[in-house]
């Protein structure tokens, strides 16, 4: 009968302490994870293409003057602005959200 609770002892004891250790494990990686986002890591903050901050210009527009094909980087890429837009604009990317670019006018 003895060996069965302390047993059952030892089997509590590693789970009490297994489950902080699990814990801050969990913890630790979740601030690994912000603290690469805060510092602007294309892999986490959303810019996998690594293109905000780069300078582009306007080679076609679409139906829309704020909306059409500008040139980033040797890449063609479809963007959409606040400001109405002309072909040879220079635009500045601001944010890459899948295939598309939001570009803010340089003046």
């Amino acid at each position: 009968m003895t060996d069965g609770v302390s047993a059952a002892i030892v089997v509590v004891g590693l789970w009490v302490m297994a489950i902080p250790l699990i814990l801050i494990k969990l913890q630790q990686k979740a601030e690994r994870k912000s603290g690469q986002a805060a510092r602007g890591d294309p892999a986490l903050s959303g810019d996998k293409s690594g293109l905000e901050g780069y300078r582009g210009k306007v080679e076609s527009l679409s139906v829309r003057p704020n909306a059409g094909k500008c040139l980033i980087r040797g890449e063609v890429w479809d963007f959409v602005c606040r400001e109405n837009l002309e072909i040879g604009d220079l635009v500045n990317v601001d944010q890459v959200v899948g295939m598309k670019v939001y570009v803010s006018k340089l003046v």
